[in-house]
């Protein structure tokens, strides 16, 4: 297995699957303070005894009743006879494990033997094929989905209308990430390598390629428009400047000297390296710097999301006026993937920046947190580190 290439494995060649052992209702105390949680018919557990089969940080799957139900315990438990549990060999990590099994919990269910009491069988559990990238991969999915599991409790907790919202968000980057069918071939990327001459490319579940703004694209800067210019010459052209009021518009003039889609950024002063997205016929003042993408494969609204979290990183505080002048834009270094990821990184990421904008206008009180909550998982999806 190289880079991105992935096994199917039955899960029988991955792990060891164990069958609990039945203890007696009598022997259980209902107080989690007199013993360890006992696993049974359902992820509740059926009471606490002062033994426990299994050590923490185990996967197992509910065999009769609940049937098809997946768990995972961060501490030692019981382990009875409807509960399985697993014992993971080095290919694969138990916490990843869970994930994935979590992501057919459905198909799962639909393999329970419906009689009185609904089972599932140890052989159809073995023979389930599972998705194994390299550890390195494992790890990096593992961090991403237990951050999203974290958000679904809190919002279990506090937010419980947005529950339904969060957790359709939550499964939908699971399947993303443990969709490994679609993984992208290694020789269209051997090809742009070649024709670009960039270096060899690394696979982060996608392919990608480390790049320079000044490479992919054309960069110019503004000029001085004054508040008097934009007075004497009013028309139906918006002009930008640093502002972030009103979407940086400062004023509008009758003439335009940009026609087409383009980020811009603020070179001076508090504002610097605040990235914006501009479309059809503007100008912009001399505080401001314009990008305009040269390359095909490169989405604008793409980079546009990377920007806003790494242009910030590169201004320069000294002197009391921060700024981020064209020369330092054009030397950050971003991660492109390929274009269907770029779009899935899009697709989330409006949505999230929409759910913001509801907020600002329907509850009030929730903007800053969901603001935090947004930036989290931009962060999370915009860091792509080298393996």
């Amino acid at each position: 297995m190289r880079g991105g290439q992935v096994e199917w494995l039955p899960l029988k060649d991955l792990c060891k699957v164990n069958r609990g052992k039945r203890v007696v209702r009598d022997q259980l105390s209902e107080n989690e303070k007199d013993g360890f949680p006992v696993y049974q018919n359902s992820l509740k557990p059926l009471g606490y005894f002062n033994e426990y089969n299994c050590e923490a940080e185990k996967t197992f799957v509910i065999c009769a009743g609940a049937a098809g139900e997946v768990g995972y315990s961060k501490i030692n438990f019981w382990a009875a006879d409807d509960c399985s549990y697993f014992t993971c060999d080095n290919k694969i990590s138990e916490r990843y494990l869970y994930h994935v099994l979590m992501n057919n919990e459905n198909y799962l269910s639909s393999k329970v033997r419906r009689s009185s009491i609904p089972r599932l069988s140890k052989e159809f559990i073995e023979s389930i094929k599972v998705p194994v990238p390299n550890k390195k991969i494992q790890e990096r999915i593992v961090y991403v989905l237990d951050n999203f599991d974290a958000v679904c409790n809190d919002l279990n907790i506090g937010l419980p209308a947005e529950i339904e919202a969060r957790q359709k968000q939550y499964e939908y980057y699971r399947n993303r990430l443990l969709s490994f069918d679609a993984v992208v071939g290694g020789d269209i990327e051997r090809e742009r390598e070649r024709e670009r001459g960039v270096a060899k490319l690394r696979q982060y579940i996608f392919g990608y390629y480390i790049t320079k703004i000044e490479d992919i694209c054309d960069i110019s800067r503004g000029i001085v428009l004054s508040k008097d210019f934009i007075k004497d010459n009013a028309g139906d052209y918006p002009v930008y400047s640093s502002q972030t009021e009103n979407d940086g518009m400062l004023g509008k003039i009758n003439t335009y000297k940009y026609d087409g889609e383009y980020l811009t950024w603020t070179t001076d002063g508090a504002n610097a390296g605040t990235v914006f997205r501009r479309s059809g016929k503007f100008s912009v003042t001399n505080v401001c710097g314009l990008l305009k993408i040269k390359e095909e494969d490169i989405l604008s609204d793409y980079l546009y999301y990377v920007l806003s979290v790494e242009a910030k990183k590169h201004v320069n505080s000294g002197m009391g006026n921060p700024k981020l002048m064209s020369n330092v834009m054009g030397s950050i270094k971003v991660i492109i993937p390929s274009v269907d990821k770029q779009e899935s990184i899009i697709k989330v990421l409006n949505s999230l920046s929409e759910i913001c904008e509801n907020f600002k206008s329907g509850l009030p009180a929730e903007i800053e947190a969901r603001h935090k909550q947004y930036e989290y998982y931009r962060n999370k999806l915009l860091t792509f580190k080298e393996v």
